[in-house]
């Protein structure tokens, strides 16, 4: 679990959501995601973690799973078409925990689960100080992802066209499943729908020039 009083608070579980779901739309696999409403008697002795509320809860695996590492070796088909959906997504939300100090991914069953994407959509930490315009053309380093061997392989065709997958529609549909309770104000709205806008704008930009951070 992800608590929303943790670590980079909401935020962090409103990234796990949309990235979590964008991923979903490009075929990898990502934990079942559920918000839970905790008793406040569970939080009360873990300081800012606890508390009434909805918080961020990803269904594991069964028992067996284990963490992506350098001597696993991506060789079947269909691990390979994952992995080059992955870096592309994480190029899109600009996710940088994705590196071989720390994978964030697991393999269970010869299959790669992605998990832990709290770090990625960093311009929601600071909207005063970021733009669309700034956020659409952000160079993304795949010299340190952990995917990058694989993505290597695929030409800029294959990337262009799971660019097109994320469309205005998918991007909507993802926005609407993060609870309105985690969308904290921002500059020029305090409402839900008003925030959900805000990041349809710089996803819509990111997307808009994906020739500048796509993998060549």
């Amino acid at each position: 679990m992800k608590f929303r009083g943790a670590g980079q608070g909401k935020k962090a579980l409103v990234a796990e959501v949309i990235v979590g779901e964008l991923a979903r739309y490009l075929d990898l696999r990502v934990p079942e995601m559920k918000a839970l409403v905790l008793s406040a008697e569970i939080g009360r002795y873990e300081g800012r973690r606890g508390g009434p509320g909805p918080s961020h809860r990803q269904h594991w695996p069964e028992p067996g799973h284990r963490l992506f590492a350098r001597v696993v070796r991506v060789r079947r088909q269909g691990l390979q078409a994952a992995a080059r959906g992955g870096c592309p997504e994480d190029a899109l939300t600009v996710n940088i925990d994705r590196s071989w100090r720390n994978s964030n991914l697991l393999i269970w069953h010869r299959k790669m689960w992605c998990i832990d994407h709290g770090a990625a959509l960093y311009f929601h930490h600071n909207w005063e100080a970021a733009s669309p315009e700034r956020f659409a053309v952000r160079p993304f380093d795949y010299d340190d992802h952990i995917l990058k061997d694989v993505a290597a392989k695929a030409g800029p065709g294959v990337y262009a066209a799971i660019a097109k997958q994320i469309t205005d529609q998918v991007l909507r549909d993802v926005l609407d499943l993060v609870p309105d309770k985690w969308l904290e104000p921002a500059p020029g709205t305090e409402e839900p729908g008003g925030v959900r806008e805000l990041y349809l704008e710089f996803l819509k930009a990111r997307l808009a020039a994906a020739s500048e951070w796509l993998p060549r």
